[in-house]
């Protein structure tokens, strides 16, 4: 099984690259009505629909395009609802919820605990390297003398076990 550090990884890298390619491509799912899914402008955008209604904003799929100007850059999400009287049926109300969520704030909740597991897996790494090539996890002196429950010379720390 792949480790967690890989894994936010290869998530924030490609949540990078998303960042990068939406200043400049827009990349959009539409259902064929006003529901849509998409990544442009440094952002991830969305808008949800329910009730009655007769719109139809592009054919349903996914549609890709090639900006004239990158977007202003948002820094904070944005949520909007708003309703409005329903064109099919008579007294229904249409709702929608639109929202947009930034890239750096989905880079940051994957990247900063990507750092730490990374931080961890690197340490317990290292630390199985020094007990099978019998050297002291902190400072790296050569234990092979020494008794196996002795404290290392150098540093003073007493053998580890595998975390």
């Amino acid at each position: 099984m792949p480790r967690l550090s890989a894994i936010g990884a290869f998530i924030t890298l490609v949540l990078v690259a998303s960042f990068i390619t939406s200043r400049y491509w827009s990349l959009n799912w539409y259902n064929g009505k006003a529901d849509t899914f998409g990544v442009q402008g440094g952002c991830i955008r969305f808008t949800i629909e329910t009730g009655p209604s007769a719109s139809v904003w592009m054919q349903k799929g996914w549609h890709f395009w090639k900006m004239d100007s990158p977007p202003e850059f948002r820094w904070v999400p944005e949520w909007q609802y708003y309703s409005t009287p329903s064109t099919v049926q008579q007294g229904a109300t249409v709702r929608f919820y639109r929202g947009l969520i930034p890239h750096w704030v989905l880079i940051a909740l994957v990247g900063i605990p990507t750092f730490f597991l990374a931080q961890r897996d690197l340490r317990r790494r290292r630390i199985r390297r020094a007990l099978r090539l019998n050297r002291c996890t902190n400072c790296d002196y050569d234990r092979a003398n020494l008794d196996a429950q002795a404290a290392c010379p150098e540093c003073g720390t007493l053998p580890a076990s595998i975390p």
